[in-house]
């Protein structure tokens, strides 16, 4: 480790909460600042905008816990966590998992869901713009051959074993009081960025699979077949639904034959 690398290194363990005792040979406080004195005005900045960009990004969580049970959530996982990006809203990616062994979860069993959706909506908001799908290339969809589908980058889909989609929703009605039952569903969604907007559409399972398939895939047909692997009983119906549902949501950039259809 190059010197450089071993007071960064040091540097954030300091200002993480570590001991700082190795502080005067590598801080020159200003004025009548301790070194020590020094690093903790830093230190304290640091924790309370990583607590910030935690508090932005993951405000329904914030709702549910309070503001005691947030920021005493906030500190464990800053103390557990190092940001790593130069951007701070990138900081928080692992909330989600960090909360699914938390013991806030013992009495929100849902809160690592509502945080992992919180999350893919903070994905679909930083995503850039696209520009719509041109209607005349869907004739291609009436050909009866195989569809290679490129969707957009800012499409997401989310399951769940709870809904939270609506608990999100309230988070920032501060009379709203949560009912446990309407979180005791399973729920499928799907995101996307429209003209500058996030929107959120819910799915049903069986459509759920079906663009999960097209989306892993990238074409039609080998997306079905994955879908069908789930779901023996995947009819018409199903597959018209999840195409209606992404040319609503604007989710696709281009539908095209398949180059091995074209060689035909």
């Amino acid at each position: 480790m190059t010197p450089l690398e071993q007071t960064m290194a040091w540097l954030t363990f300091g200002l993480r909460g570590g001991d700082a005792a190795a502080a005067p040979d590598r801080v020159k406080a200003a004025g009548r600042l301790s070194p020590d004195a020094a690093l903790a005005v830093y230190r304290r900045a640091y924790i309370a905008r990583l607590m910030e960009s935690l508090g932005e990004t993951y405000g329904a969580v914030w709702r549910v816990l309070g503001d005691e049970g947030f920021f005493a959530l906030a500190r464990r996982y800053i103390e557990a966590e190092t940001s790593t990006s130069y951007n701070l809203s990138d900081y928080g990616a692992g909330l989600p998992a960090f909360l699914a062994g938390a013991p806030e979860s013992g009495d929100f069993p849902f809160l690592s869901d509502l945080a992992r959706f919180e999350w893919l909506f903070r994905e679909v908001f930083h995503a850039p713009a696209h520009l719509p799908l041109d209607p005349a290339k869907l004739s291609v969809l009436d050909s009866g051959n195989d569809i290679r589908l490129t969707f957009a980058t800012s499409v997401r889909l989310f399951e769940s074993e709870r809904t939270v989609y609506g608990l999100w929703k309230h988070r920032d009605e501060p009379d709203y009081r949560w009912d446990p039952s309407a979180v005791s569903q399973p729920e499928w969604l799907l995101l996307c960025k429209q003209r500058g907007q996030v929107y959120c559409y819910a799915l049903d399972a069986a459509t759920h699979a079906t663009i999960t398939g097209m989306m892993q895939a990238g074409s039609l047909a080998a997306g079905l077949e994955l879908a069908a692997r789930k779901y023996a009983d995947l009819d018409d119906v199903a597959v018209g639904r999840a195409m209606q549902v992404l040319l609503g949501a604007e989710a696709l950039l281009d539908v095209v034959t398949s180059e091995k259809d074209q060689r035909i």
